[in-house]
């Protein structure tokens, strides 16, 4: 039975902390009150509001130790999605109440009416909270409690001894109330979808992916094996190395390499020279390469381009057999062929955050390595946010002593609070702990350079920002307490004077600068002059700053002093709301002034407004005409053609839409599936079907499932021109890591996703995209979607088994019927092994294999399989 990787370092940590929380038990027995270890918790969803809008759960303390609970004089800490709220919870009982601490942190704290627990006891209530659940992923976590002495002073915490979340099985757990109309992936249902998939002959998938513009091939083979050399320009050194260090399992040793640039037989020329793709001269910058394979020429790849010829060189690797890089293949052959290819976009993106949970310098390079393989060349780097700050600044080193990690405070003060379940101990490793030293920094920039990816790094302000604020708060009382008065203000980022009420989508009630005094200013341009540094350092380019400035609170800046003797002076911007404008014009100067070109999420270059009496985002004239690049995420709601509205006023513009491109969205409504549903669920059709041009093609249902009129929607909703068009720089994923803990659960929510995003942005416009008829798009649409499953299934994920040294990509769990006593399975990338069993247990690689209907007595077990053993989660088919 697959135990995945990171339950593993859960567990290890989980002991840690157990561990922890022992030391101090014989300290809290002597205090006359349990500690956390000896308590147990069970959490159980009862149900999902019929309105979709709140859910009744259950807590069970269980009191396993030899003292009572006492009646007061505690309070339990522990994280939760989507339970951000001013208000208490809607219902719950008269003996504990549950408050709002900051971000998705809260506390459980008994009331005057509370009675001790005593030992072998359990104290059950249940309690109305707002927003529906459907994950158990979304359950409480990193849960520990914090005793007062007798004069209220805290002792340690420490963590609960057991979290128990009671399985989600009942419609009203799994489904989001009445609202929710996503079908839920039963194994019968996911047979009934898989069947409209067929498995296709080899000969009938592609080689290749991205798709190339022109790829003809003859009916003959080239046997890579003896002695092979890379023959390459001067300057093409890097790339070279590369293609050797890729090759070196293929050829079991590394190929030699010879300066020069003369096509020969038995010998792989990279050069940069004149390239036509389908009939049209490509200039350099374009991307565009041509590869050829024959006897006379060996292999030949020219490029119009550095960055080209280096694409030609992922092309020669994906004609390989997928198993050649295991070094399986002793004698690999590739076809003869002529490749005519150049990208469709310019910007090909990847995003991850590493603010909200940390992954390594190790799992970045990795992605970067994917990444350049599917011919991504965007890599937008975001470094800071409310919950972390992940990059080393030596004249701020407050920014990562207090925004690399995370530890209990009751305060708000000095350190950030457990988020996303990492429990109270800094010291204990977690997923919210880290940062990258400029080293670190240096070598990832480097790597990318190498791949032909460009590192767009983002530092979000002016919301976005807490672990900033808090850092830098510390920083100031540490010198005005050592007499250094101006120093200590020169980089303050709050007003401590400001009592505005607010709350961020993500819950926190102080996640905003100060944008009418310079300390934030003087801050950003200390932090760009840093990249600037360590990209010189590099020797890289540094041509794109993401300032970030999303979901600035409403009520942000209100109630502020400072903002409002600013506005008195400015009697031109328009009152607390137009204070974020200002913002977004001082921080485009001084990102101008380094000679970069500034870019942001959607909303820097939004405006609130009312028309019709109802709420309209729209966006600002004042910085259209390419100052700003916005990436565009909400098609949503109301904003389903918001990138076009945003291209036709004439912004470029990068194609965000978060219900195709937001991979930290779960694969499906399985409970058991990871991740986010707030935009929907995301799988790797979904990037696949994404149409650029016309998003209303591809925006099928809204994020509860229900279907959307789209001919209605073109009636309604503004499409994109041909000049808007042109203004489209391309498009990106997005990896949110609020779910995603360590490098195994980035790799299952990143991949295949990934790939489906590599072959909309590189390959051109699919003739099904074109398609004006919604019915016939739909139906090309699927028959497209069944190559490239296939594609998936028989190609590049046996590939990623041994490439990079493999990758723990998702592996759906099959679907299964029995009709008359017959199994019937199916899985959603056709090719994929598929193994079964009959007595209950989960399918190993050793179990049998299916290849057809077979009879089956009783339940049925199945798991899809990877080429390395690895196996899905299993499906019971009754």
């Amino acid at each position: 039975m697959r135990q995945r990787e990171w339950i593993r370092q859960t567990a290890a940590i989980f002991g840690l902390m157990l561990s922890t929380a022992l030391l101090w038990a014989a300290e809290g027995d002597s205090s006359g009150h349990p500690t956390g270890a000896d308590l147990s918790i069970r959490w159980t969803l009862i149900e999902n509001a019929k309105d979709s809008t709140s859910h009744l759960g259950r807590w069970e303390i269980t009191n396993n130790g030899n003292s009572p609970l006492p009646a007061q004089g505690w309070t339990i800490y522990f994280n939760m999605l989507h339970m951000a709220t001013f208000e208490p919870m809607l219902e719950i009982p008269e003996t504990v109440t549950i408050k709002h601490f900051s971000g998705d942190l809260l506390k459980l704290q008994p009331t005057d009416k509370f009675e001790p627990v005593p030992p072998g006891e359990t104290f059950t209530f249940e309690y109305r909270g707002v927003e529906p659940i459907n994950k158990p992923s979304w359950a409480p976590s990193g849960v520990y409690i914090v005793f007062e002495d007798e004069n209220g002073v805290e002792e340690p915490p420490t963590v609960i001894g057991e979290m128990q979340v009671t399985p989600f099985t009942r419609p009203e757990q799994i489904s989001r109330g009445d609202l929710d109309l996503t079908p839920v992936p039963t194994p019968d249902y996911l047979y009934e979808q898989n069947q409209k998939l067929s498995l296709l002959p080899i000969t009938r998938v592609g080689k290749v992916t991205p798709t190339p513009v022109v790829y003809k091939e003859q009916n003959h083979l080239m046997r890579l094996d003896g002695d092979w050399t890379v023959r390459h320009e001067e300057g093409l050194e890097g790339d070279a190395a590369y293609l050797v260090r890729m090759l070196e399992p293929v050829f079991g040793k590394a190929l030699n390499t010879k300066v020069g640039s003369s096509p020969a037989a038995a010998s792989i020329t990279l050069r940069v020279g004149d390239v036509t793709v389908d009939g049209k001269q490509m200039d350099e910058g374009s991307e565009a390469y041509t590869l050829t394979v024959n006897t006379k020429s060996g292999v030949d790849i020219v490029g119009a381009d550095a960055d080209g010829m280096f694409y030609g060189i992922q092309t020669l690797l994906q004609l390989l057999p997928p198993t050649a890089f295991a070094g399986e293949t002793p004698k690999p052959v590739i076809p003869y062929v002529q490749i005519e290819d150049a990208p469709r976009f310019e910007y090909r993106g990847q995003h991850i955050d590493v603010s909200h949970n940390f992954h390594s310098k190790e799992s970045i390079l990795m992605l970067l390595d994917r990444m350049a393989f599917y011919k991504l060349n965007k890599f937008h780097f975001q470094v800071s946010d409310d919950e972390g700050w992940r990059i080393d600044i030596p004249e701020l080193p407050e920014l990562t002593e207090i925004g690399g990690g995370r530890a209990h405070t009751s305060t708000h003060e000095g350190v950030l609070h457990p988020t996303y379940g990492v429990g109270p101990f800094r010291e204990i490793p977690s997923h919210g702990t880290g940062y990258y030293t400029r080293d670190d920094f240096i070598e990832i920039i480097k790597h990318a350079h190498a791949l032909h990816i460009d590192v767009i790094p983002e530092i979000n302000m002016p919301a976005h920002a807490r672990a900033a604020i808090i850092a830098m708060r510390e920083r100031e009382d540490r010198l005005w307490n050592a007499g250094q008065t101006d120093e200590a203000l020169k980089y303050r980022l709050h007003d401590p004077d400001d009592t505005s009420r607010y709350i961020s989508a993500q819950g926190f009630l102080d996640n905003a600068t100060n944008v009418v005094d310079e300390p934030l200013y003087r801050f950003a341009e200390t932090i760009i002059r840093n990249f600037e540094e360590m990209f010189a350092e590099a020797e890289v380019p540094l041509d794109v700053w993401h300032f970030g400035a999303d979901e600035v609170p409403r009520g942000v800046w209100v109630e502020s002093p400072r903002a409002a003797a600013f506005l008195k002076e400015h009697p031109e911007i328009d009152g607390p709301n137009g204070l974020k404008n200002h913002f977004v014009k001082r921080i485009i100067e001084l990102i101008e002034s380094h000679n970069l070109q500034a870019a942001c999420w959607q909303e820097a270059a939004l405006d609130h407004v009312t028309v019709d009496g109802k709420p309209v985002d729209n966006p600002v004239p004042e910085f259209a005409g390419g100052q700003l690049i916005p990436y565009v995420w909400n098609n949503l709601r109301g904003n389903e053609d918001l990138s076009a509205r945003f291209a036709n006023a004439g912004y470029p513009v990068v194609l965000c839409c978060v219900s195709n491109l937001y991979f930290d969205l779960a694969y499906n409504k399985d409970p058991l599936e990871p991740g986010l549903t707030w935009g929907g669920f995301i799988d790797s059709r979904s990037p696949f079907e994404f149409v650029p041009e016309d998003v209303f093609k591809s925006t099928r249902v809204d994020a509860f499932g229900g279907p959307y009129d789209r001919e209605q929607m073109y009636k309604e909703r503004e499409s994109l021109t041909d000049k808007g068009w042109s203004n489209v720089l391309g498009i990106q994923g997005q990896i949110w890591c609020e779910t995603i803990h360590g490098p195994e659960m980035l790799e299952y929510y990143v991949y295949p996703k990934q790939i489906s995003l590599a072959e909309r942005a590189w390959a051109a416009q699919p003739e099904w995209a074109k398609l004006d008829d919604l019915d016939a798009h739909d139906a090309a649409t699927q028959t497209a979607w069944n190559e490239f499953a296939n594609r998936l299934g028989q190609r590049e994920l046996p590939r990623l088994d041994s490439i990079f040294g493999g990758t723990l990509y998702r592996l759906p769990p099959p679907g299964g019927v029995i009709e008359n006593g017959m199994l019937h399975a199916s899985t959603e990338y056709p090719g994929l092994e598929i193994r079964y069993t009959t007595d209950g247990s989960d399918p190993t690689a050793e179990s049998p294999k299916y290849t057809g209907p077979v009879v089956v007595n009783g339940p049925v077990k199945l798991s899809a399989f990877s080429t390395d053993g690895r196996a899905s989660r299993a499906s019971t088919v009754k």
